[in-house]
């Protein structure tokens, strides 16, 4: 990244826990798109086209760790990216939603490439 270059977000999908945004380059805004920005509270995470699968995985394998009905422990979801290795805790509900947002955007990056 050059000192004066900027950067521009274009949204993709959002729900009730964050948003997902294409990062993109304004001096040629075709370029970036292979990285997405996933903002979540305060925390943001960007991660290449390809992450955006194994992050899914994840998840999903976190939820269905527990079979519980009424379970109330905090689920551990560990994301390696390309930048750097997250883990954090979540409820259940919150993994629910996370999952709805990945699966959005990907529904969403996959109908783009479609269409274009």
């Amino acid at each position: 990244m050059t000192k004066n270059q900027m950067f521009y977000l274009q949204t993709i999908y959002h729900n009730n826990i964050g948003a997902t945004y294409f990062f993109k380059d304004n001096l040629d805004p075709d370029l970036s798109m292979n990285k997405i920005q996933i903002i979540i509270g305060d925390i943001a995470l960007i991660l290449e086209d390809n992450e955006i699968f194994s992050f899914l995985e994840v998840i999903e394998s976190v939820k269905m760790a527990c079979k519980c009905d009424d379970c109330n422990e905090l689920k551990q979801i560990t994301c390696n990216t390309s930048y750097t290795k997250l883990i954090f805790k979540s409820t259940r509900k919150n993994i629910n939603e996370l999952e709805d947002l990945i699966k959005g955007t990907i529904f969403e990056i996959q109908l783009n490439s479609l269409i274009n």
